[in-house]
C-alpha cells in the first residue's frame, strides 16, 4: 500500500517530475509575464483541476471502471463519448510520452558536451531501456527518493545564489506570440493530476492521501516555477537564450562542472522517472478502451508496451515544441469530457460552478493558441475518435451474431 508521501512523489511525477521541460517558456518574454502566467494557471487550473480529480476519484471504482478519467467519462456518458474520449487521452498521452526522451537526450548532450545531431540515437537508447524496466510504475519509497534527487540541484541553487541581485533579466517586449508559447509550455507541463487516480485502490487512508497530495502538488508545483524562473534569472539574463538544457547551463554558472553533472543526472533521472509513470498509465487507457468493447487485444499488458515503445520511437522524429503544443492542444479535448463528466454527477453549486467555467476558459486559450498543425491534429483527432467508435460498434454486433448463431 502506499503512503500519503509515496503518493505526493508518483503525483510529481505525473504531474510535471520537475522543472525539466519548461525552459522554453521563458523564450521570447520575460520573468514577470511568466509569473503572472504561474500565478494564473495556479488560480484557474491547477486548485480546480485538483479539486475535480479529487471528487471523481471518490466517486468510482477506478478498477471496475478501467483507465482512470477514462473510466469517469465512459461510466458518465455511456461506450460512445468514453470511446470517443479514451482515443483523444491515448493520442494525447502517446505524444506527451515522446517528450521525455527527447528532453532526455538534449540534457544528455548539453551534460556531456555532445552533437545534438546524434538526439534520436540517445531518445532510442533511453525507450529501450524503459522498456526493458517497466513493467509497474515507480512506487513507495523510490518514488520519494526521486522526487528529492530531481530537485536537489535547484534547492542547492537556492543557498548558493545571492537573492538581492535577482530579477537582473534584459528587459525584453513581450509579443503575443511569446505569451501563447509560455502559456501552452507551462500548461502542458502541469497536466496529469487527473492520471494519478488509477492508483486509488492501493492508496493507504485514501480519502485523506489523496487531499493532501493533491494540495501538496497544487502549491508545491506553483512554488517551483516561481523559484525556478526566479534562478533563471540571475544566471541567463537574455530570455532569447533560453533552449532546453538551459537548466545545466544554469548549474554550471552556479558551482561548475561539478554542478553541471549533478544538474544533467538529475533531469535525465525525471525523464526516466516521468516516462516510466507514463509508461504505465498508458497502459490503463488501452485497458480502458479495451473494456469498452473496442479490441480485446489491449487487454495484454506486453501488447500496450510494445504498441507504445512503436509509436515512441517514430514520435522523437517530431520537433519538441511541436510534439508540446499537440500535447496541450490534444489534452483539451479529453479535459473538457473529464470536465462535463465531473459538472454532470455532482450537484450544482456556485465553487463548482466557478471552476468549471476556469477550467473550460483555459481550454478555450489553448485552443486559441493553437497553430494550423494542430487545428490538423485536433481534426485528424476528431475523425480517429468517430472510426474508433464506429469499429467498436461493429466489432459488439458481430459478436452478438456470433453467439445467436451458436445458439
Amino acid at each position: 500500500m502506499l503512503s500519503k508521501w509515496a503518493l505526493t512523489s508518483m503525483m510529481f511525477l505525473s504531474v510535471s517530475g520537475g522543472p525539466i521541460g519548461m525552459e522554453s517558456a521563458m523564450v521570447g518574454s520575460n520573468v514577470w509575464a511568466v509569473m503572472g502566467v504561474c500565478f494564473w494557471l495556479l488560480i484557474t487550473y491547477m486548485i480546480p483541476i485538483s479539486q475535480m480529480s479529487y471528487e471523481m476519484c471518490m466517486m468510482f471504482d477506478l478498477e471496475e471502471a478501467g483507465g482512470g478519467p477514462v473510466g469517469w467519462v465512459y461510466k458518465t456518458f455511456g461506450r460512445r463519448v468514453g470511446i470517443a474520449n479514451a482515443v483523444w487521452d491515448i493520442l494525447d498521452t502517446l505524444i506527451d510520452n515522446a517528450i521525455y526522451p527527447v528532453l532526455f537526450a538534449d540534457n544528455c548532450a548539453d551534460m556531456l558536451g555532445l552533437n545534438k545531431d546524434y538526439s534520436a540515437y540517445i531518445s532510442w537508447g533511453m525507450i529501450a531501456v524503459t522498456f526493458l524496466i517497466n513493467y509497474g510504475e515507480v512506487q513507495g519509497m523510490a518514488a520519494i527518493l526521486l522526487c528529492i534527487f530531481i530537485m536537489s540541484p535547484f534547492i542547492g541553487m537556492m543557498c548558493i545564489t545571492p537573492w538581492e541581485n535577482m530579477y537582473t533579466q534584459s528587459n525584453n517586449t513581450i509579443t503575443w506570440d511569446s505569451i501563447q508559447q509560455t502559456f501552452t509550455v507551462l500548461t502542458w507541463s502541469i497536466n496529469g493530476y487527473d492520471m494519478a487516480t488509477p492508483y486509488a485502490h492501493n492508496v493507504e487512508d485514501v480519502q485523506h492521501s489523496y487531499q493532501f497530495a493533491y494540495i501538496f502538488n497544487s502549491v508545491g508545483t506553483w512554488l517551483m516555477m516561481v523559484v525556478v524562473f526566479s534562478l533563471g534569472t540571475y544566471y541567463i539574463h537574455d530570455p532569447n537564450e533560453w533552449i532546453d538544457g538551459s537548466f545545466v547551463t544554469m548549474a554550471d554558472k552556479a558551482g561548475g562542472v561539478g554542478w553541471r553533472y549533478w544538474m544533467g543526472t538529475a533531469t535525465c533521472a525525471a525523464a526516466f522517472g516521468v516516462l516510466t509513470a507514463e509508461l504505465c498509465s498508458t497502459s490503463y487507457l488501452f485497458v480502458g478502451l479495451s473494456k469498452m468493447g473496442f479490441s480485446d487485444r489491449f487487454e495484454s499488458p506486453v501488447f500496450n508496451l510494445a504498441l507504445n515503445v512503436i509509436i515512441l520511437c517514430c514520435c522523437v522524429m517530431v520537433n519538441l515544441d511541436t510534439l508540446i503544443e499537440l500535447s496541450a492542444y490534444l489534452n483539451t479535448l479529453t479535459l473538457q469530457c473529464e470536465i462535463f463528466a465531473w459538472l454532470y454527477s455532482h450537484e450544482l453549486e456556485w465553487r463548482r460552478t466557478v471552476y468549471v467555467c476556469w477550467l473550460t476558459l483555459n481550454n478555450i486559450m489553448i485552443l486559441a493558441c493553437g497553430k494550423t498543425t494542430c487545428i490538423i491534429a485536433l481534426v485528424g483527432s476528431i475523425g480517429l475518435a468517430l472510426g474508433a467508435i464506429w469499429l467498436t460498434e461493429r466489432s459488439i454486433k458481430k459478436k452478438e451474431e456470433h453467439v445467436e448463431l451458436e445458439e
